[in-house]
């Protein structure tokens, strides 16, 4: 005997579909403030933490390691030649790196995905003075966790993660970062240059 039809058939097919259109936009609005604002779903991992060490090729030749920056504040900026939001950085950094190494103020650019000899040329055209490494295979820019450039450390003296910085930086950031890191002693987290105290994104 064939089965009979359940009446409710038509109304299951509808929660159905109105369920997975409310899963789809709401999958949807999740991607669209992840794309727009990466600190929606973390901040570096890192905060608070050792930071992972370094031995990288110099630009110019040589190496510059974490290691010989012990016992100095420390501002790792990870950055490319072809990357807009490093253009938009350069000169903020540049300043910021002339005004405080004469503090003590350890600096070092470590070059994503990019050659030396691109770095060279973009230096020379700059004006950067600060030192630059490559990071073969990307391995530093993976232990630091970075997703995309331009991200900016600042390290302790005492190799401890005190601040990360995700996107370019404005005029005045750093010595205003640097500032709150001496005198308020809290962790910072950043995105666009909208730096918050204790972490929070």
């Amino acid at each position: 005997m064939p089965r009979a039809r359940s009446k409710n058939h038509p109304i299951r097919w509808t929660v159905v579909v109105i369920v997975t259109l409310f899963l789809v936009i709401l999958t949807f609005s999740f991607a669209h403030r992840l794309g727009h604002n990466p600190s929606a779903v973390s901040y570096s991992a890192l905060l608070g933490k050792k930071a992972p060490a370094f031995n990288l090729p110099d630009v110019y030749g040589g190496t510059v390691s974490s290691v010989s920056n012990e016992g100095h504040l420390e501002v790792i900026n990870f950055w490319a030649p072809w990357c807009v939001d490093c253009q938009i950085e350069t000169n903020y950094l540049e300043n910021f790196y002339r005004q405080w190494s004469t503090k003590g103020v350890r600096m070092v650019g470590i070059v994503y995905a990019d050659t030396a000899s691109a770095a060279r040329s973009y230096m020379k055209a700059h004006d950067v003075t600060y030192p630059n490494v490559t990071d073969p295979g990307e391995r530093t820019a993976i232990a630091y966790g970075v997703s995309g450039v331009p991200e900016t450390f600042v390290i302790s003296s005492n190799g401890t993660v005190l601040a990360h910085l995700i996107g370019a930086v404005g005029p005045g950031t750093m010595s205003t970062v640097m500032h709150r890191l001496i005198t308020e002693k809290q962790l910072i987290s950043t995105t666009n240059d909208k730096f918050h105290p204790g972490g929070r994104s």
